[in-house]
C-alpha cells in the first residue's frame, strides 16, 4: 500500500475513530510498548519521532478498506487470530 498525503493528514483520518474509543490498546503490563507509543501520539506533531504513528494510522486506513484483512493479536506466548 502506497501512503496518500501526509503523516498529519492520515492522523486526521483516523481521529474521529480514536476519539470514538473504537481502537483499543493491550494493557502495558501486557505489551510494554504500549507507554512510549502513547507518548508518541500525545506529541503528535512536535514530537522527535512519529514513525509508529504513521504506521499505526496506515494500518488503520487499510483496515477501514479491506474489511477482511487478518490480524494477528500476540499475548505474550499466546496468540489468537482475529478478522477485521
Amino acid at each position: 500500500m502506497t501512503p496518500e498525503g501526509g503523516k498529519m493528514a492520515r492522523a486526521a483520518a483516523v481521529s474521529p475513530q480514536i476519539e470514538a474509543g473504537n481502537v483499543h490498546l493491550p494493557h502495558p503490563q501486557v505489551a510494554p510498548w504500549v507507554t512510549g507509543f502513547i507518548e508518541e501520539c500525545a506529541a503528535l506533531p512536535n514530537g522527535a519521532n512519529d514513525d509508529q504513528v504513521d504506521a499505526a494510522t496506515q494500518a488503520m486506513l487499510r483496515w477501514s478498506i479491506d474489511q477482511e484483512i487478518e490480524c494477528v493479536l500476540v499475548y505474550e506466548d499466546d496468540y489468537q487470530i482475529s478478522r477485521y
